[in-house]
């Protein structure tokens, strides 16, 4: 159980994209002690008790509606990327992109995952692709490899637009920057 202890995971989190990453504050990302299940599901306590979390920021400033959310947990080979979207009206093309340093990911409201060497799994309150009725939400888990995301510190981009059920795009984001090469402690 020592060798868990150095697995730590530090974050400079923002609120806001147009803040300078230097200027962000730092801030810990615990390791995780259990496995972490890819079901969509952030029923594993390791999501409410250790994750980072980030709320997305509008691109006029102010939290992001509808309301958007990034959890971020590690384990010694993954860094697990947690998306929540609030949607009125779940759209199969409705995603989230992440940027991080150079690797890049797309993942969509119906399970596709851009690149294949990650695996994520998406959990949906509400019918996809039916305007008729309204949805409530939907959530992403995802496993990155930590070795596709390059020298530290990484610089964290996530991002997602969606077009409400009165035809208005809103897009929001959040960034923050990943040092692997400082560890944390329990």
């Amino acid at each position: 159980m020592a060798w868990l202890r150095n697995l730590g995971l530090v974050v400079v989190a923002g609120v806001a994209c147009k803040r300078e990453p230097s200027k962000l504050d730092s801030v810990m990302i615990q390791p995780v002690q259990t496995r972490i299940a890819l079901d969509g599901e952030w029923d594993e306590p390791a999501w409410n008790a250790r994750s980072q979390r980030g709320t997305f920021v509008s691109e006029a400033g102010g939290e992001a509606r509808p309301y958007s959310e990034i959890r971020l947990l590690r384990d010694e080979t993954h860094l697990f990327v947690g998306f929540y979207a609030a949607d009125e009206d779940i759209k199969s093309d409705d995603a989230f992109d992440l940027t991080a340093g150079s690797f890049t990911m797309h993942v969509t409201a119906d399970g596709r995952v851009t690149p294949a060497t990650v695996r994520a799994a998406v959990d949906r309150d509400g019918t996809i692709d039916d305007p008729h009725d309204d949805d409530e939400e939907w959530v992403i888990e995802s496993a990155v490899p930590l070795a596709a995301l390059g020298p530290s510190p990484v610089t964290i981009h996530a991002s997602r637009c969606d077009v409400t059920k009165d035809g208005v795009k809103h897009c929001g984001s959040w960034q923050g920057a990943v040092d692997l090469d400082k560890l944390g402690r329990f």
